[in-house]
């Protein structure tokens, strides 16, 4: 069993093993496994609060609305477990 992390701690260990991509996983609607990956360098404290916005217009079931895209928000348990 891993320890908690903060977002803190997690970016800490993004610096220490030298992380270049951040791989962010995620179920569309129908229950199909999606991701996007981001530079390291875009990962902050204020990720876990804000999230990150990407462009969903091939994710299968979403419903584009005028200047809203979908926001993924990185779970600091979800991160330590696959370290």
């Amino acid at each position: 069993m891993h320890k908690a992390l903060s977002p803190k701690d997690v970016i800490q260990l993004v610096k220490e093993k030298s992380v270049k991509f951040i791989d962010f996983r995620f179920m569309d609607y129908p229950g199909l496994q999606q991701h996007f990956t981001v530079p390291a360098a875009e990962l902050s404290e204020d990720t876990f609060e804000e999230g990150l916005g990407f462009d969903g217009s091939s994710i299968r079931g979403w419903r584009p609305r005028v200047n809203e895209q979908p926001v993924a928000r990185g779970r600091p348990v979800a991160l330590a477990n696959s370290a």
